[in-house]
Order: C-alpha cells, then sequence, then structure tokens
C-alpha cells in the first residue's frame, strides 16, 4: 500500500508539473497577444503624432488668362485643365492670387484646387515632416516593434 501512495503521489506531482507549464504556456501567449494587439491599436496614432502632414499651396500655379466671375466659369475652367472628375467645395472672399479677392475650391480624387478670380489655378499638395528628435525615435521604435511582433 505504500508504494501505491507513493507512485499516486508521483503521478500527481507530475500532473502538477505538466498542469504548471501549460498555464505557464498559455499565460505567454495570451501576454503576447495583448501587446501586439495593442500596438495594433495604436501604431497609426503613434504615426500620427511623429508625422506632422499640412496640405499648402503647390509653387506651380497655371494661369488660365481670363477672370472667373461665378461658380459656373470655375467649373468650365476646371474642365479644361483637369482631365479628372472634380466636385466643386465652396467659394471664399479670401486673399487668392495676384490681387484676387475670391477663391473657388474644388476637390479630384487625388488633390484640392483653389481658382483665383484673376485667372490662376492652384494646387494643395500634402507635406509631411517629422517632428523633431522624439518623432524620429517614435518612428524608428514603431517600426522597430511592427517587424518584432
Amino acid at each position: 500500500m505504500a508504494e501505491e501512495n507513493a507512485e499516486d503521489m508521483i503521478r500527481k506531482e507530475r500532473l502538477e508539473r505538466l498542469y504548471k507549464k501549460l498555464f505557464l504556456v498559455i499565460a505567454i501567449i495570451a501576454f503576447c497577444a495583448i501587446i501586439k494587439l495593442t500596438f495594433i491599436a495604436t501604431k497609426d496614432m503613434a504615426l500620427d503624432v511623429a508625422i506632422n502632414c499640412e496640405f499648402e499651396i503647390s509653387e506651380s500655379e497655371g494661369y488660365v488668362f481670363n477672370r472667373i466671375r461665378n461658380v459656373e466659369d470655375a467649373q468650365d475652367v476646371m474642365a479644361e485643365h483637369t482631365d479628372e472628375n472634380f466636385t466643386f467645395i465652396k467659394f471664399i472672399l479670401e486673399p487668392c492670387g495676384d490681387g484676387g479677392g475670391s477663391a473657388y475650391y474644388f476637390n479630384t480624387s487625388a488633390h484640392t484646387y483653389r481658382l483665383c478670380e484673376e485667372g490662376t489655378m492652384q494646387k494643395f499638395v500634402e507635406v509631411c515632416g517629422t517632428r523633431g528628435f522624439t518623432g524620429k525615435m517614435l518612428i524608428s521604435t514603431v517600426e522597430f516593434l511592427d517587424i518584432v511582433l
């Protein structure tokens, strides 16, 4: 009887060690999954903080050579000078071009255009830059974690 008890105790100890190892493996997998999901959820936000993008008027201006007096004129100019489909966004009274006092804004699938009343066409482009040393370090960290995880 003593031998049976000793064998049962050895089996129980082995079974307990197996359960402990199994639980440790499951805990490690769950921890890695939580870290990976957290990284995926915050990756885009971290990059948005590190990279500063703004829309600016491009250096090149296209001259239309006639004044734009209303929305219809502006739509005609857009039809002449772009091959893309466009939609009218807004009309604003603002300094525009060389002495113009109003601007017509249009969107295409790729860009935003501003037509000035005095006859210039300007395209907005997205200009992005990294915010200093901290931004560069954050981007490097995110890229490293993207490879590791």
